[in-house]
């Protein structure tokens, strides 16, 4: 787990590595990802390419086994920075479901 203090969090994250799909809210654009870390209030994931901070989202994580059901969350991107060739992708998650809404 990564502490809260030491990245200004308001929720401690903790680091998942697990594939996920991001879409575009506004254009349904659809891109794959690789989440980095989860939390209440947010999550990162690694893309190769850079998002608009602002830009809403809806992030899926889909299990590879079926014992986790699949969690959706609306979220909107507070900050975007270069990372090992990729971007790390921070979102502030503004709702979460286990079915998709996009």
């Amino acid at each position: 787990m990564i502490p809260a203090e030491d990245t200004r969090r308001l929720y401690p994250r903790i680091a998942v590595e697990s594939p996920v799909t991001v879409v575009e809210s506004m254009t349904g654009a659809q891109r794959a990802a690789t989440l980095a870390d989860l939390s209440t209030g947010g999550l990162s994931f690694h893309t190769p390419a850079a998002l608009a901070v602002g830009l809403e989202l809806e992030v899926g994580i889909v299990p590879a086994l079926n014992i986790t059901p699949p969690l959706y969350a609306r979220a909107v991107v507070v900050r975007c920075v270069p990372s090992q060739g990729e971007f790390l992708v921070s979102v502030s998650t503004q709702s979460m479901s286990a079915s998709p809404s996009l």
